[in-house]
């Protein structure tokens, strides 16, 4: 909306679901349909928030940094709230590549995050570099290996996660099996960070509000 934002409304954010994380609560995947863009980015935020904090404190460096990885988790694809709802899950495809509208998300929340936190650069260099791979793969810059920061690597393993989990519309249920899978065997392939990749296996296959089909071919959803 351009207005001013204060980072102390945030920090409560990030709070709440550090505390959801200390008292052991339950992933809870929330689901807004595409045709509502704004509800939609903000579930993938809190989404890919929830699933970072769960995670992050594997990693000692990373856990040192934890309110401004989880904030920056919140905010990395605030710009697609202007993108067309059919970019938001499947983003036109031009000769194989990215079209520029969907590639334009990362330069444009990245300054928009620049201006709006210029004391958390963190928040910007996320939105901008979250969809490259480690083997020069992905865009908008093509960084590889080195180029990309750990924290960079680590948030772009949890993005991918989120995204494939929330790619089915609302009707159907959460792919959480499948999205683990996926990453995992993009990180086997050199995209993505294989350590990073190997976070995910504390969050369960199938979180809280996953529609599953058991043994006998009942169907049920998960609660707990």
């Amino acid at each position: 909306a351009g207005g001013k934002v204060d980072f102390f409304e945030v920090q409560i954010i990030v709070e709440d679901i550090l505390e959801e994380v200390r008292n052991g609560e339950t992933l809870r995947l929330l689901r807004e349909d595409i045709d509502y863009p704004a509800r939609y980015v903000a579930c993938k935020g809190i989404n890919f928030a929830r699933v970072v904090a769960r995670v992050i404190f594997q990693d000692a460096q990373l856990r040192v940094a934890s309110m401004e990885i989880i904030a920056a988790a919140l905010f990395l694809d605030i710009v697609m709230i202007k993108i067309q709802s059919s970019g938001l899950v499947e983003p036109e495809r031009v000769h194989g590549k990215m079209s520029r509208a969907y590639e334009s998300h990362c330069f444009i929340g990245a300054e928009l995050l620049r201006v709006s936190f210029p004391q958390m650069p963190l928040l910007a260099e996320a939105a901008l570099s979250h969809h490259e791979n480690i083997d020069g793969s992905g865009f908008p810059s093509g960084f590889k290996g080195e180029e990309i920061s750990p924290v960079i690597r680590f948030l772009a393993v949890c993005e991918r996660y989120i995204a494939r989990c929330m790619s089915a519309s609302r009707d159907k249920p959460l792919n959480t099996k499948g999205a683990l899978t996926s990453v995992l065997m993009d990180s086997e392939d050199g995209k993505l960070d294989k350590v990073y990749a190997r976070f995910l296996l504390a969050v369960s296959f199938y979180p809280s509000g996953t529609a599953v089909e058991l043994s006998d071919g009942s169907l049920g959803v998960v609660l707990a």
